[in-house]
């Protein structure tokens, strides 16, 4: 992630900081990450990583760092296979695509991909929120998403807000093909 830098009167150009979230990780694969910043400044990252991409192993990982720090907290894992299992009261085979964002009110809302049965087009799209700035995090919910068995949507861009005060979801389709969607929250 590249943040930038404030520039002084005499820079005609932006300057920005290049910065590794998780230098020392021992994990071979990290995959989809997702940045948002928090109303007091901070910023929070999310992504997955583990053996390989659908290994049982993956985690969905988090970090944060204040803006005064030199980096960033250490990485945790906030949802596994087995928690979103438990959770979501269904088997979970694979899990990926986590996306962040926070809205006006400082919630930290969290929206993850999980598998049962196959590959990514048999994905499901899910839901968890902190209203303690990723410190605990709600059990997560399931969205209803698709009238195809509710299967194959994936969530990989942050969402934009709207004007009502809900989020416009970029989401794409794996199931019949790769399809544009949106979904309104």
């Amino acid at each position: 992630f590249a943040m930038p830098v404030t520039a002084t009167p005499d820079q005609s150009a932006p300057v920005f900081r290049e910065e590794s979230i998780n230098p020392g990780s021992v994990l071979p694969m990290s995959h989809v990450a997702s940045i948002c910043e928090l109303p007091n400044g901070r910023l929070a990252a999310a992504w997955y990583a583990g053996s390989r991409e659908g290994a049982r192993d993956v985690a969905i990982y988090f970090a944060t760092r204040r803006p005064e720090d030199t980096s960033w907290s250490e990485p945790r894992p906030i949802v596994t296979s087995e928690s979103a299992a438990a959770d979501l009261k269904r088997h979970v085979k694979k899990l990926g695509n986590p996306v962040l964002f926070c809205d006006d009110a400082g919630c930290l809302w969290l929206l993850f991909g999980t598998i049962s049965v196959g590959g990514w087009s048999g994905s499901s799209l899910n839901l968890s929120w902190s209203k303690d700035e990723g410190r605990t995090w709600a059990a997560s919910r399931r969205l209803i998403t698709s009238p195809f068995f509710n299967l194959g949507e994936l969530a990989r861009n942050r969402p934009a807000p709207l004007a009502d005060g809900g989020w416009g979801v970029p989401l794409y389709q794996e199931l019949i093909g790769r399809l544009p969607g949106l979904l309104w929250l």
